[in-house]
């Protein structure tokens, strides 16, 4: 429906930044590689022209809006969920202290 395209549109806005920083303090689990594990979420989370480039080349072939909007919305139940579960109650800090463990 039109009349939720704007809230749609403003929860995701809100919603992606806020995912993109909690989830960059992974980066710092990696001491040595930090800075590639911190450029590849900004890449996943930049991504979204290509993903809809990939929706778009699907509906041609076929496949309904439908089916690819709850695809999408799939994963993304999937990653906020990984967020919430597996994401520590507090921030990873930098540099690891030596007895830091995870999980």
């Amino acid at each position: 429906y039109s009349l939720m395209l704007f809230p749609a549109l403003s929860c995701i806005a809100v919603g992606g930044i806020l995912l993109l920083m909690t989830n960059m303090q992974v980066g710092n689990l990696f001491a040595a590689h930090r800075s590639t594990i911190i450029t590849l979420y900004n890449g996943a989370f930049d991504s979204s022209s290509a993903v809809f480039l990939i929706i778009k080349v699907l509906y041609e072939q076929g496949v309904s809006l439908r089916a690819s909007f709850f695809a999408l919305s799939f994963c993304s139940i999937i990653h906020v969920a990984r967020t919430f579960l597996l994401m520590p109650r507090t921030h990873i800090p930098y540099p690891l202290p030596r007895c830091y463990t995870y999980g």
